[in-house]
């Protein structure tokens, strides 16, 4: 089953992006987490010095960003429950009236965090799934927690609780794939696959690369078996012939396109010691929300998103108009927003040239 975004969000968005609001928040609690993933893009176990934002600073920063236009709000770490603190965030933040979604990676769902949910039902839960076994979680989070995920995304369902299954697919738990569909099939939800891994930058400090993360080819592949394992035969053939109609676009721009997503135009990021940035994939633009008003922060990064501008090649790609390549993989992949992401362009070649060989089928 796929995904598709409500009607009303998408149009609360597109007024954002039009009037300059920040229509959209994520608060990243912490950088914590009781995993310790091969492949996580922030979490990093050098933690002892870092200075979270306390509960009145969340609370107070919410307020204010509810003033300026905010209706959804996104709760994320590392993982978000490990504050002890969550339950009275929670409930706070519910009682402002925000649209609130969580990311979690499902494990530290206790009978008091249910009986808070029953209270103030968030919008979803985004559990990250990361196979369907104790043996992958251990290999890959160092923690035997599958049995206890799948327990309470039982638990979240029988409440009535929307989740989705954020799946990243890695050299570690590829084979997965169709045992994961499986499980999401049993419990009645929804899959988020991705094929893509952001290079750790936020978390090493190094650009251009991810020790966990799949070849471009092998990438390809996962990515057109989870579609295939999503949508109809039709529906693939239909998209295998749109890929081999593909033409590079008739454009003389000489300068490359600015950001087309809704990073730092409709969307903000702020991090567990109080920085705000388009996305949490960057490290920049950046502002500090210890030592700038939130008016002014939003205000800064917008113009300096604004600025961004992605690859000139990606203008005349022929394949435009089906690449996601973004400003964060951009400057993860490369340090700088206009350089061509060659992993993602090899990605891409292989995912049209895997369609072909479906279609040829």
């Amino acid at each position: 089953m796929a995904e598709t975004e409500p009607r009303v969000s998408h149009y609360f968005h597109s007024k954002g992006i039009r009037l300059g609001l920040p229509v959209s928040g994520t608060f990243e609690l912490t950088r914590r987490c009781n995993f310790d993933c091969k492949m996580c893009y922030v979490h990093t176990t050098n933690t002892a010095n870092d200075r979270e934002l306390t509960t009145e600073e969340w609370l107070e920063l919410a307020e204010t960003a509810k003033k300026n236009g905010m209706l959804f709000l996104l709760l994320t770490g590392g993982e978000p429950l490990l504050r002890k603190d969550f339950p009275v965030l929670y409930e706070s933040l519910a009682q402002m009236g925000f649209i609130i979604s969580i990311n979690s990676n499902g494990s530290l769902i206790t009978d008091e965090i249910l009986s808070l949910f029953d209270r103030y039902p968030p919008c979803r839960i985004n559990i990250s799934l990361y196979g369907g076994s104790e043996e992958i979680y251990e290999n890959l989070c160092g923690n035997r927690k599958f049995g206890v995920v799948r327990e309470n995304i039982q638990k979240l369902k029988a409440r009535g609780i929307s989740v989705r299954l954020n799946c990243t697919f890695n050299r570690y738990n590829v084979t997965e794939i169709e045992r994961i569909y499986q499980i999401a099939s049993e419990l009645d939800v929804v899959v988020k696959p991705s094929s893509y891994m952001y290079p750790p930058l936020r978390a090493k400090g190094e650009t251009g690369g991810n020790d966990a993360r799949l070849t471009s080819q092998d990438a390809a592949k996962a990515n057109l078996l989870c579609r295939r394992l999503t949508y109809s035969e039709d529906a693939m053939r239909e998209k295998a012939k749109q890929l081999m109609r593909l033409e590079p676009p008739d454009c003389g721009e000489e300068e490359g396109e600015g950001v087309r997503c809704r990073a730092g135009r409709s969307t903000f990021w702020v991090t567990f010691d109080g920085r705000m940035l388009p996305c949490g994939m960057m490290t920049e633009p950046v502002v500090s929300l210890r030592e700038t008003p939130f008016e002014e922060a939003w205000k800064i990064i917008r113009e300096k998103t604004a600025e961004i501008r992605l690859p000139k090649a990606c203008r005349t790609c022929k394949n435009k108009e089906i690449c996601n390549v973004c400003a964060a993989m951009c400057y993860t992949e490369t340090g700088s927003f206009s350089e061509k992401p060659q992993y993602i362009c090899d990605m891409i070649d292989a995912i049209v040239e895997e369609y072909k060989s479906y279609h040829a089928e």
